[in-house]
């Protein structure tokens, strides 16, 4: 039976990369009694978090993810009222991985995993939330694609042209989804989130163009992405959050 998420915990799925400040935002969450789980792409690597389920699934494969969905939603009683999209790539990389060599099938092989995984999960999370409540206004929804902010604004050593077109690609779509779905009270909005840890090599050419002049703890970075999923940012959406120590405007 689902019961009234007023009154229950809030439920959070978190689905994309493992970086650290997803995993930071997990145990955020959890420490605030939230109810989490983890949708666990092929693509990328979970591991086991404590007291997390975790569903594997092609986050590429449609019918598969809302199934997903709604057993998270059979399991709690409720459909989750967060989702949150980690669309960050590895530690920044020493090699120039320049677009001039960037071959065709790889261009492809990223288009098809970050804008269509990211889209996925979070129209099916905003189905499964409007299908529990017949089609009528969300109480408070939220999703978040988060995303590097050396990708998002480009640096040398971090991330590819195919990259940049894929992130560039789900901002667009979250500014769509923000005007589609703000009048059923689902809101939506993207994190520029900046640097933590492991700079080597022109990676390290990062932190030289960010103001602070330190890489970010990554509780800092989940805390960023839990105000937008949280009632605290009930009256924002279709918005771009930097969270990058300033490198944004540098």
């Amino acid at each position: 039976m689902i019961t009234d998420t007023l009154t229950a915990a809030p439920g959070l799925v978190l689905a994309g990369a493992a970086s650290p400040a997803a995993q930071a935002l997990v145990e955020l969450a959890r420490e605030r009694g939230w109810k989490i789980a983890v949708f666990s792409d092929p693509h990328e690597s979970w591991g086991t978090l404590p007291d997390t389920p975790t569903y594997p699934v092609d986050l590429s494969d449609a019918q598969a993810v809302e199934e997903c969905f709604a057993r998270v939603s059979s399991n709690w009683g409720h459909p989750a009222s967060a989702l949150v999209y980690f669309a960050t790539s590895d530690t920044p990389d020493a090699r120039a991985r320049l677009a001039v060599t960037e071959s065709a099938d790889g261009w492809e092989a990223t288009q098809s995993h970050h804008p269509l995984s990211g889209f996925l999960f979070a129209q099916s999370g905003a189905r499964e939330m409007l299908r529990l409540r017949g089609g009528q206004q969300v109480e408070d929804g939220a999703v978040v694609l988060v995303v590097d902010v050396g990708v998002a604004h480009s640096a040398p050593g971090f991330g590819t042209a195919s990259m940049s077109a894929a992130v560039g690609g789900l901002a667009g779509t979250a500014r769509q989804l923000a005007v589609e779905w703000g009048p059923f009270g689902i809101r939506v909005n993207t994190v520029h989130l900046g640097i933590t840890e492991g700079l080597t090599g022109r990676g390290a050419e990062l932190l030289r163009r960010v103001p602070l002049a330190r890489v970010a703890d990554p509780r800092e970075l989940a805390e960023s992405c839990y105000y937008l999923m949280s009632r605290a940012s009930s009256y924002v959406t279709g918005a771009v959050l930097p969270v990058d120590g300033g490198y944004h405007a540098s």
